[in-house]
């Protein structure tokens, strides 16, 4: 009678740890999201902001117009698989996937993957801003 019980106990908390980490590790924690952008020919000046320490720097980031937007952008993140090279204006797909996670210090974050380099043309991109600095910057080199 024991042996019976503790083999039903066994199978009732096995069947809820197995519960627990499906639900812990289901897709519900992300979202991805599929789109284009068009990466300038020059990186500009821009800043970047570490989440976790939530402090800004100044850095060399992507003027992008993203779905098929007519205005110039900054774009500070990484594109994993994506090699840039100056001089060559870039229309590509990109996946961002986000994710969320409460029990992580930073409990929202994006990753981007290329998935296509649609076209790769040397050209100089056209009305780019001078700087994606804004004036509020306290560090803003003066032109």
């Amino acid at each position: 009678m024991k042996t019976k019980f503790n083999k039903h106990l066994f199978q009732i908390i096995f069947a809820s740890l197995f519960a627990l980490i499906s639900i812990a590790c289901s897709d519900d924690d992300r979202d991805i999201e599929l789109f284009s952008m068009v990466i300038a020919s020059e990186k500009l000046d821009g800043i970047i902001t570490d989440a976790c320490l939530g402090n800004s720097s100044a850095a060399m980031v992507f003027a992008a117009k993203i779905n098929g937007s007519k205005d110039w952008e900054s774009f500070s993140d990484d594109i994993a698989g994506f090699e840039y090279e100056s001089g060559f204006e870039y229309t590509i797909m990109v996946e961002k996937e986000t994710f969320n996670d409460p029990q992580m210090s930073v409990q929202r974050w994006e990753e981007f993957t290329l998935q296509e380099v649609v076209s790769k043309e040397k050209r100089s991109s056209e009305g780019l801003p001078a700087d994606f600095i804004p004036d509020w910057f306290e560090n803003k080199p003066k032109i």
